[in-house]
């Protein structure tokens, strides 16, 4: 099931909407309640499909704190203290190319939306 994430105010076309599917929204959110970028009640927020939207500064701090911990330590280290939550058991493992592509590519949709809203 995948979460549409909606541009409030996108600068170009990369920023008006990004698709990611349930798994990997939990994950961000979990990376960004413990990394400190969020608040839990907005963590929780961001859990459901209903509209909950954050602000364009919201969006450029989050993508700096997340460029911030680009070595993926501090990520992996918050992806593992949750492993026995999460729906696959590799955790150490997760951390892949393909996971860091797509953190890469919700980093720069942070910076084009203008804010956004779940779907």
């Amino acid at each position: 099931m995948p979460y549409d994430l909606v541009g409030a105010n996108p600068s170009n076309s990369f920023g008006t909407a990004f698709r990611v599917n349930i798994w990997l929204w939990h994950d961000y959110l979990i990376i960004m309640h413990e990394l400190q970028m969020i608040d839990r009640e907005t963590a929780r927020q961001l859990m459901f499909m209903d509209g909950y939207s954050i602000t364009r500064s919201e969006c450029r701090y989050i993508a700096r704190a997340l460029e911030g911990s680009a070595d993926m330590e501090k990520i992996r280290s918050a992806l593992d203290e949750y492993s026995e939550f999460r729906p696959h058991s590799q955790c150490a493992e997760f951390i892949n190319l393909n996971y860091v592509e797509n953190l890469k590519a919700f980093i720069y949709f942070l910076r084009c939306c203008g804010g956004f809203s779940v779907h």
